[in-house]
């Protein structure tokens, strides 16, 4: 690897995600994340409607007529088991949501994405996140 070279998406996105050094916050690195996530969606066609409105979601989109609920507080972990889509699901049966979207920077489990998959839930990995908040 060419130590000079530009670092690709995901090598960005680590940096971005890493404990930093300079004084910030952890709640201030999570604002900043949350703000370039949802500037993330709003580039795909989704409204940002509410952020934080309850205990599984995160964020909630809509775009035409549908809403979907977001979960990326695990976004920090380097995989993501049922737990937090169970959650999601729950909420979005409460909530008349079409859709729900599970966000981490790691990878998700088999059972986790078995579940997604017949829960209408998209799953953003770490690559594919790295993708979408490439700017």
């Amino acid at each position: 690897m060419n130590p000079t070279a530009a670092p690709g998406p995901l090598a960005r996105l680590l940096t971005l995600l890493k404990p930093r050094r300079d004084g910030r916050s952890a709640a201030t690195a999570e604002r900043e994340f949350a703000q370039r996530l949802a500037q993330a969606f709003q580039r795909q066609g989704w409204q940002v409607v509410d952020a934080a409105p309850g205990r599984h979601v995160d964020l909630v989109l809509r775009r035409e007529r549908e809403t979907h609920f977001v979960q990326w507080r695990g976004w920090r972990e380097a995989k993501v088991d049922m737990e937090p889509l169970v959650g999601l699901q729950a909420a979005m049966a409460k909530g008349g949501a079409a859709g729900g979207i599970v966000v981490t920077q790691g990878a998700f489990g088999r059972r986790a994405t078995a579940f997604a998959a017949r829960s209408n839930i998209r799953l953003i990995d770490g690559p594919l996140l790295a993708r979408m908040l490439k700017a």
